[in-house]
């Protein structure tokens, strides 16, 4: 089992009500890809992407948050975390990038987990990147 594994097995064990959340980041290409390079099995954290007002429903609905909570503390030993979790407002998406999601199957009783479609993986930039790179200057070419 890899960690991007383990968290989502102890985040489906905490929550209280089936959720959806789409992944991106190197957890999403260990799981959602066949035969991901080794690194990504590595990566110690969880990065998940809302839809507009998915925030709040989860909130409302679920134990979601709470369950979050739970798994940071209950994996910081091992110093594995859901971490970055951004609305479609914060990161460069398609608009419709909902219609171009993949489907992962891991065992799961209450996670129906996605990753981003292909393109929306390859652009997802969170916007305080782009934000703080603006704020740079520019580097300047190397000579040759």
């Amino acid at each position: 089992m890899n960690n991007a594994e383990r968290i989502l097995q102890a985040l489906d064990s905490l929550l209280d009500r089936s959720v959806e959340i789409t992944l991106y980041g190197r957890a999403a290409l260990q799981l959602g890809f066949q035969d991901p390079p080794i690194e990504f099995a590595q990566s110690r954290d969880v990065d998940a992407v809302l839809w507009l007002g998915q925030a709040e429903e989860l909130a409302g609905t679920s134990n979601f948050w709470q369950a979050v909570e739970g798994v940071n503390k209950q994996l910081a030993d091992q110093e594995l975390y859901l971490s970055h979790i951004f609305e479609e407002n914060q990161v460069i998406l398609r608009p419709d990038w909902r219609q171009h999601r993949a489907r992962i199957s891991i065992h799961s009783n209450r996670l129906a987990l996605f990753r981003l479609g292909d393109v929306d993986l390859f652009l997802r930039v969170p916007l305080w990147i782009i934000n703080k790179a603006e704020k740079q200057p520019a580097p300047r070419p190397k000579p040759y």
